[in-house]
């Protein structure tokens, strides 16, 4: 809600069903005041004494409160909109890093243990490369069955 605007000349209200109009100087009042200002012969601003003619005197058109509320309503509403989605966006990515939090340790213990593969695989690849090169002959993929589950064994999960 705006401030009440009185005018200087008859000190009433200008409601929202008065027309206000400002002169050159910038001084507002309101516009049956101005008129008869005007026709009882005066050219000079009421409050600063500037000289002033009738083409000078333009009409001020401001929205009225009730125009103004409902605006308001309306942006409101829309800001309410926007904020509700994004408290959901930020609830649900909360919940995405509660349970990344949660699941860290599991994780890290998979990344070690997926390194542990890689470790044990590249020392398998060196040991065949060795193996063919003393002794061509393969071994019984039973027994490469063997090394793994003995390594998988000793692991903890």
């Amino acid at each position: 809600m705006h401030p009440s605007l009185i005018c200087c000349i008859c000190l009433d209200d200008m409601t929202n069903d008065t027309a206000i109009v400002a002169l050159p100087c910038g001084h507002c009042f309101g516009e049956q005041c101005i008129e008869e200002c005007l026709l009882s012969g005066s050219t000079k601003c009421p409050l600063c004494q500037k000289n002033y003619r009738h083409i000078h005197v333009r009409t001020l058109y401001l929205p009225l409160e009730e125009d103004c509320d409902k605006a308001y309503k309306e942006k409101y509403n829309e800001l309410m909109k926007k904020t509700n989605a994004l408290t959901k966006h930020y609830e649900v990515l909360k919940d995405l890093c509660d349970m990344t939090a949660a699941n860290a340790p599991i994780i890290s213990r998979v990344n070690e243990l997926v390194n542990q593969m890689a470790n044990v695989q590249e020392e398998l690849k060196g040991k065949a490369t060795t193996d063919k090169t003393v002794n061509p002959v393969v071994e019984p993929k039973h027994r490469k069955k063997g090394k793994l589950c003995k390594l998988f064994a000793g692991m903890k999960l």
